[in-house]
């Protein structure tokens, strides 16, 4: 997608929603960089969807997938390589997209209606970074009245009331496919891959927010996880949230001299003997991370005021995320219909309460902050490795276990 589409899709926005008009120049590029490549996994598995039976005959087809993987990736190189290397280096990525990502989306069988649901509430993200604390406020409003109008056209079409999770969930499969094309962006760096400059342009904005991704380039170095190391990121994130909703009501110490000397102890002391960097430079790289956790994550998620019985859930619905990597097709066909199961109980219980219609919808929403995290944490660990911190053994294996 050339940056004429991605000017198309904000216009399309702003027809929708005319107060996009208000956000401020920075804002709206932030926004622009972060949907880039999420919106290419939706319309990719929007193509899918449409030729389904075309694209599993090309799946079914070892020998054609692969020449057009070697096609599609060695045309573009400067120095091309060998067609086997090039086929075992980016056909997973094509492999785990028609597979998790694509396939599962064509299942939920979504209408147009909720295509342009999906479609705004990606763009209207405000867990995306580097947007304002007003640019988030308004994309969470945004995303309220997308939320609201989408169930109500499926009350009008007499659709049972777990098609909203249905299409909720979809976010997080279309997560969980931004994550791998960012992998494989980094990876078409280090093949020299000639990308197109409007490509290039927004992926430079990508750098810009997201500096690990140009920290992975520099290094030469390429993180891989197991299904196991999502699942602990996420938990830990929720471990974190937790921590901040229970302390909210003094703001801890955010922002305080006691916050930074305590982060520049906590990463200075694990750092190897001989090799701490200044508490100013410690600080100015880890920092932000802390910053974004609290004002991005915890502190929206203690807005939703979740009781234990919600969190509860949450913490099984990231347990049983059947989008993970590296496991079965019946372990993820038995993670998906223990999630229903969760969802359901969910959705008894806070009827039960006299909760609105959209607290389900609120709590599921939890996810996609903690996806973030999840996705802030990796980076984070990464950054830790560059500068030499010392971590626990247990959670050096869980991060250094490879894909199969």
């Amino acid at each position: 997608m050339a940056r004429p589409d991605t000017t198309l899709l904000w216009s399309l926005g702003m027809m929708i929603f005319p107060d996009l008009g208000f956000l401020t120049a920075k804002d709206r590029e932030a926004i622009i960089c972060n949907f880039f490549p999420r919106w290419i996994v939706m319309e990719s598995s929007i193509d899918y969807c449409t030729n389904q039976e075309h694209h599993r005959k090309m799946m079914d087809n070892s020998e054609e997938l692969e020449k057009m993987i070697v096609k599609f990736y060695g045309s573009s190189m400067e120095r091309r390589k060998p067609d086997k290397e090039i086929v075992n280096i980016f056909k997973p990525y094509w492999v785990h997209f028609y597979n998790e990502i694509a396939e599962s989306v064509f299942q939920m069988k979504l209408d147009k209606v909720e295509c342009i649901a999906l479609f705004l509430m990606i763009l209207f993200d405000d867990a995306y970074t580097n947007i304002s604390e007003e640019g988030a406020k308004l994309c969470r409003n945004l995303r309220k009245v997308v939320l609201r109008e989408l169930k109500g056209y499926q009350t009008d079409n007499n659709l049972p009331e777990k098609r909203l999770l249905d299409v909720m969930s979809t976010l997080m499969l279309l997560e969980k496919g931004e994550e791998k094309m960012q992998e494989e962006i980094i990876l078409c760096g280090l093949n020299n891959v000639n990308l197109h400059d409007d490509f290039k342009s927004i992926v430079q904005g990508l750098c810009s927010i997201f500096p690990e991704m140009c920290a992975f380039k520099e290094a030469g170095c390429h993180l891989h996880m197991s299904a196991q190391t999502p699942i602990i990121t996420s938990m830990q994130a929720l471990s974190n949230v937790k921590m901040h909703c229970h302390r909210n009501d003094k703001k801890y110490f955010l922002g305080t001299d006691e916050y930074y000397k305590k982060c520049a102890h906590f990463y200075g002391s694990s750092m190897a003997s001989g090799k701490r960097i200044k508490d100013s430079e410690t600080i100015r790289i880890f920092a932000p991370f802390w910053d974004w956790h609290y004002s991005e994550v915890a502190h929206p998620v203690y807005l939703k005021k979740l009781d234990k019985v919600e969190y509860m859930a949450i913490f099984l619905l990231l347990l049983f995320d059947y989008a993970y990597t590296n496991i079965s097709e019946d372990g993820a066909k038995l993670c998906r219909n223990i999630r229903k199961v969760i969802l359901r109980e969910l959705k008894g219980y806070q009827d039960d309460k006299n909760c609105s219609d959209m607290r389900l919808a609120d709590t599921i929403d939890t996810l996609r902050l903690l996806e973030k995290a999840e996705e802030k944490l990796q980076e984070e660990n990464v950054l830790c490795g560059l500068h030499n911190l010392v971590l626990h053994d247990d959670w050096k294996e869980i991060f250094h276990i490879k894909k199969l």
